[in-house]
């Protein structure tokens, strides 16, 4: 498998804390892309390679995975009206320099 993961996303899969696998990156366990500050691109493999094999996660029940889809749902609508609000932002300020170009300079 060649996915990556964050340090976030590899605590929660292996039951760990973040701490933990940041810390197994310091140490040089775990090998680890640096994305940002404080930021890891962790290989499955190589996180696999450490811990052993996952247990496969319990299927989620009808229910929950609409839980799930609805919560997706809400956090995909507030990042679009995030960037709709960003938009009309930027199209006020590109129609104020349109109607007076001496504010642009």
């Amino acid at each position: 498998m060649e996915e990556e993961l964050t340090a976030v996303q590899a605590a929660k899969l292996t039951g760990r804390s973040t701490r933990t696998i940041r810390r197994w990156i310091k140490e040089g366990k775990l090998a680890a892309r640096p994305l940002a500050r404080n930021r890891y691109a962790i290989n499955y493999d190589d996180l696999i390679a450490i811990t052993g094999p996952l247990p496969e996660p319990a299927p989620l029940t009808p229910e929950e995975k609409i839980e799930a889809l609805e919560k997706r749902v809400t956090a995909l609508e507030r990042q679009f009206t995030g960037f709709t609000h960003q938009h009309m932002l930027l199209l006020e300020n590109y129609v104020k320099l349109k109607t007076h170009p001496e504010n642009g300079k």
